[in-house]
């Protein structure tokens, strides 16, 4: 298979995907039903907004690269215009040029970190999901050594939450993101708390 036909077929996976967002949004929660990110590993639009956000943050991506109005102030809006964008421009993104993760498989890491967070997460739960999700981001883009984080990842290369990652964290929120970024760790952190409080509930 060409890599021509290999990108068209990802491009349709993709459309299929906004089609099924497109289908889901504000069909409410009648009798509990499931929401869009209900499936492990399978990014949910929150999730494609949190990683992409870190790869405008770091540079991998730039404000001009994406359509017009999807960026404002440096910070991604979610909506129709960055889902389209996203299905049919990112298929074979990776999150820097050092990493082997391609942003859909990160997006779908965040999926899983934020339905462990439950229904109704504390302030607290955001916060360290945020820090999980900001640091297994770094890690995966090869932006940060993963023995800077200590005990919080193990042989597998995934990060947990704990004291070992609050104390990174503590050293580096004021410090800029790794490249010629000029987002602060705790402003990052702060954009994935304000994703998280949007997921539904």
């Amino acid at each position: 298979m060409t890599a021509f036909y290999r990108r068209n077929l990802t491009c349709l996976a993709a459309a299929v995907v906004v089609a099924s967002w497109t289908a889901g949004c504000g069909s409410g929660s009648k009798s509990g039903g499931a929401q869009p990110s209900a499936t492990d590993g399978i990014p949910s639009p929150n999730s494609t907004v949190v990683a992409t956000q870190l790869v405008l943050d770091t540079g991998t991506l730039s404000a001009s690269d994406v359509d017009p109005g999807v960026v404002v102030d440096g910070v991604i809006k979610d909506g129709a215009q960055f889902t389209t964008w996203y299905a049919t421009r990112t298929a074979d993104m990776l999150l820097s040029k050092n990493s082997k993760v391609l942003l859909s498989d990160e997006a779908g890491k965040v999926t899983t970190a934020i339905n462990s967070m439950g229904k109704r997460p504390t302030p607290d739960g955001l916060h360290s999901t945020a820090l999980e999700i900001l640091a297994q981001e770094l890690v995966d883009a090869n932006l940060i050594n993963a023995q800077t984080l200590g005990g919080a990842v193990d042989s597998a290369g995934k990060v947990s939450l704990g004291s070992a990652l609050n104390t990174w964290y503590s050293a580096h929120q004021n410090d800029m993101l790794p490249g010629s970024s000029t987002v602060a760790y705790s402003t990052e952190e702060s954009r994935i708390v304000a994703v998280l409080q949007r997921t539904p509930s």
